[in-house]
């Protein structure tokens, strides 16, 4: 294993300070976790617009929605952002 710092250093893992390991394994994160964060993210810089999240997450509308649904069906809170006005719902 190996760690790319910030200034483009790269640690060995027998090289790299305990805390640097420390760290790496709390920023490491649950796919399902980090995708969701994406999508909640995306859908308020778009303002509730799920195509244009879509868009902007290099996926298919369809795809968003089946996500969408599928983290709601498992119990996830989704509050999304209201279109703004004028805007075709």
């Amino acid at each position: 294993m190996a760690l790319l710092t910030q200034n483009g250093q790269v640690l060995r893992r027998r090289t790299a300070p305990p805390i640097a390991l420390s760290r790496v394994r709390e920023l490491i994160r649950p796919l399902d976790e980090v995708e969701q964060k994406a999508i909640k993210s995306a859908l308020i810089l778009c303002e509730g617009h799920r195509g244009e999240a879509a868009s902007r997450l290099g996926i298919d509308p369809h795809t968003l929605r089946k996500k969408i649904h599928k983290y709601r069906a498992a119990g996830e809170q989704w509050t999304e952002t209201p279109k703004a006005k004028g805007a075709a719902a």
